[in-house]
């Protein structure tokens, strides 16, 4: 999409597992913590690709995005998917011995689950009113599988903190972290109900906007973020309770 900006230029490439471990292995030296994440249920282009069984619609088939947004790409939240993301967190955490990770959970279009047969005949076996019940469902699965089978915790943004809200029934795990990208109001409610918050507004903490009102910024996607509003940034706004406060362990720029 000329447009916006795209330019054509390939991009590409992975690390092996050889280089994730020096990667952890550098880090570590320099009191770094590296915290892998692996995006689900939704930003799944490249997985499904990768792996279309884990797909809701059995063929589909899957082309790696080459452009940002949201997509309706999403894997089926199933217990064969739980069970490739064991295979993977295995192999990922054999070489980045991680404490944390983060499992995204964010900008998920659950069209593909309405429209799957048996996506749909899973969640009515367990009893849940709906996708967003069983997103939530499917993140307090994967927390758990980190937790029990690795000892790390997870790591969601703040759209998996919402889905457990919505109903009511089910939960994100106590000790899953929480990142809030959207503001205020609902990095507040997750640290009112007890999770451990990370402060991500998009204002000031997004770095691919642009920095200034220039026509000389190279392409940004929102903004302008200006260095100003970085040095102003006030994670815990000074109206948050304490019992929400304590729970506010630090934010990040994206």
């Amino acid at each position: 999409s000329a447009d916006l900006g795209y330019d054509g230029t390939p991009h590409g490439g992975y690390y092996t597992l050889a280089d994730l471990a020096e990667i952890a292995a550098y880090a570590a030296r320099h009191m770094i913590r590296v915290v892998p994440e692996v995006e689900v249920p939704g930003h799944a282009c490249a997985l499904l690709a990768a792996l279309p069984e884990l797909s809701p619609t059995p063929g589909a088939r899957y082309e790696v995005a080459t452009d940002w947004g949201i997509k309706s790409q999403i894997v089926a939240p199933l217990p064969e998917t739980v069970a490739v993301l064991g295979e993977l967190f295995g192999e990922l955490l054999g070489a980045v011995p991680a404490d944390y990770v983060h499992i995204g959970g964010d900008e998920c279009v659950l069209d593909e689950w309405r429209s799957s047969p048996r996506v749909e005949e899973y969640r009515r076996q367990l009893g849940l009113p709906g996708p967003e019940a069983l997103h939530a469902h499917f993140l307090r699965q994967v927390a758990d599988l980190l937790a029990d089978s690795f000892g790390a915790r997870a790591v969601v943004w703040d759209e998996g903190f919402a889905s457990t809200t919505a109903d009511g029934q089910t939960r994100l795990r106590d000790d899953t972290l929480v990142m809030a990208w959207r503001g205020d109001d609902i990095a507040r409610r997750a640290a009112l109900a007890g999770h451990d918050v990370i402060a991500t507004p998009v204002v000031p903490t997004y770095f691919d906007y642009y920095q200034a009102a220039d026509d000389a910024e190279p392409l940004g996607i929102g903004g302008p973020v200006t260095i100003e509003d970085v040095a102003g940034l006030r994670p815990a706004p000074p109206d948050w309770p304490a019992e929400a406060t304590r729970h506010l362990i630090g934010t990040q720029f994206q």
